[in-house]
């Protein structure tokens, strides 16, 4: 117990280390719920009008997580390189592309360079359904 305890005190002081040094300059931002920040990040996308990027990338999310809905046991639809050059030119590149699919269940990892789902969320079809279904209603209304 008293290991975490140091632990977390250590990360204070480097975080308010950092911010001293004007690396970070401020907290990092709280997350949404999956609901807002699926609205927030399709709003976004939607907005992106030049060459038809925001609906390039909304369409490309829900290909992506109807394969996953189809097949949630396929682990090659619930990873995502974040190197990967069509992703970014897609998704990625885009404002809210990111929020997007982790509005959908994918978790960021740093140290692998990519976006992934677990099992467990992939068999959570209804937070899937509710991005797929609002990248829908995104596309009714253009």
């Amino acid at each position: 117990m008293k290991a975490l305890s140091r632990a977390m005190d250590d990360k204070a002081k480097q975080d308010e280390l950092l911010k001293q040094a004007g690396i970070r300059k401020k907290d990092p931002k709280p997350s949404l719920p999956p609901e807002e920040q699926c609205a927030k990040a399709t709003s976004t996308l939607s907005k992106l009008r030049a060459g038809n990027v925001g609906m390039t990338a909304l369409k490309t999310a829900f290909k992506m997580l109807s394969k996953i809905i189809e097949k949630p046991e396929e682990k090659k639809f619930r990873s995502i390189n974040l190197a990967n050059e069509n992703f970014k030119k897609r998704i990625s590149g885009h404002p809210g592309g990111i929020s997007l699919m982790q509005s959908a269940g994918f978790v960021k990892n740093l140290s692998e360079n990519t976006l992934s789902m677990s099992d467990e969320a992939a068999l959570k079809k209804d937070r899937i359904n509710m991005v797929i279904t609002k990248i829908q209603e995104i596309g009714r209304a253009h």
